[in-house]
Order: C-alpha cells, then structure tokens, then sequence
C-alpha cells in the first residue's frame, strides 16, 4: 500500500509539472484522477467526490468523446453519482454511431461497456443492461479479447440470473469461472464466483 501511494505521489508531481507547462486539459485531468484514486486509498471520500465532479465536468462538455475521455470514464466511474452514470449512458447512446466509428478498436470501449453492463445490473435496470450487453456483443465478437469475451459471458449470465431463465444463467456464470480457473486466472475467477454469490444471495 505505502508503495502504491508513493507510485501516485510520483504520478500526480509530474502532471502537476506538465500541466504548468503545457496548461493540456489531459494533464489537469489526468491530475484529478490521481487525486480520486490516492482519496480512495485513504477514504477521503470527500476529495474523491470533489475530483469526479471535475472529470465529469470535463467529460460531459465533449462533444464527441474519443479513446482519452472513454479511458477517464472507465477509471473514475466509482466516483460518480448514479445520476451522473445515468446521464452519460443516455449521452452515449446518442454518440454511439460517432463512437463506434471511432474507437472500436479501442480496449477502453469494451471496457466501458462492460462498467456499464455491471452498473445497470447492480440497479437492476433489465433494459438498459441488456441493451449494453448486446452493444457489447457486437463489439467483441470477432475480436482477440478473450478475458473480455469471458467476462460478458459471465455477465450474460447474470442477467439470465436477475430477469429470465435462472438456471441456464448459473450455468453460463459458471461456465465462465471454470475458464477462467482453466487457464489458472485464479484470483479473476474468485472474484467471479463472490460477484456470483452476492447475485444468487440477493435473491434470498
């Protein structure tokens, strides 16, 4: 922990130089991202909040959003408000011919997708999360990401959990795990299997 906290330290001294010198809109938000995951660390929830405002603030004036601001998403997600995240996939959806056209090679696209899968799935919100799950689905389906091709899987999974056919969605979940024990991606899979039993516990 001691060396991470002094890795962000490092990080956020050199884009607090680059951005007094530069002034680049990156480098300040680059700044507030260090800043959000060294408040994490130290449950400053208070900065972590003061800091996502800014990166939303930023992302949200974009007027198509590239690899950069998808990426600043992707990484501060957990420091917006359920509003904000309710917003952005609204904006997305109206971006998406733009977007797809422009990122979808990108890895920070899929990862987007699959934030948002798991953020609509964790409010329970059927529609919006099947609706990302099929956006995903035509992303990733010819391409080599095969953790994230696992990991959409599994979320298929619970989905079919949550709203429509419960045993075949365990066993999709599961199917998903074992590969990932398969090709001993063993602390990956146990967090699958506890993301899988908080689901199944839910519905106790």
């Amino acid at each position: 922990m001691t060396s991470n906290k002094r890795g962000l330290a490092q990080l956020l001294s050199q884009e607090r130089m680059l951005y007094n010198d530069t002034k680049l809109s990156s480098a300040k938000m680059n700044e507030c991202l260090i800043r959000i995951h060294y408040a994490k660390m130290n449950n400053q929830n208070s900065e972590v909040s003061k800091y996502g405002k800014m990166i939303w603030s930023y992302i949200i004036k974009q007027d198509h959003w590239y690899h950069y601001d998808v990426f600043l998403f992707n990484n501060a997600i957990f420091a917006f408000t359920e509003d904000q995240v309710f917003l952005f996939s609204k904006k997305f959806l109206s971006k998406l011919p733009h977007f797809k056209k422009n990122i979808k090679t990108h890895y920070e696209g899929v990862l987007m997708y699959l934030n948002l899968i798991i953020f609509f799935l964790d409010k329970n919100e059927q529609n919006l999360s099947k609706l990302f799950i099929d956006e995903a689905s035509n992303l990733v389906g010819n391409s080599e990401y095969f953790y994230e091709m696992n990991k959409l899987n599994f979320l298929k999974g619970i989905w079919e959990i949550k709203f429509a056919d419960y045993e075949n969605g365990l066993s999709v979940a599961n199917s998903a795990i074992d590969l990932l024990n398969h090709f001993q991606q063993t602390k990956s899979a146990c967090a699958h299997k506890l993301f899988l039993e908080e689901v199944l516990n839910s519905r106790k």
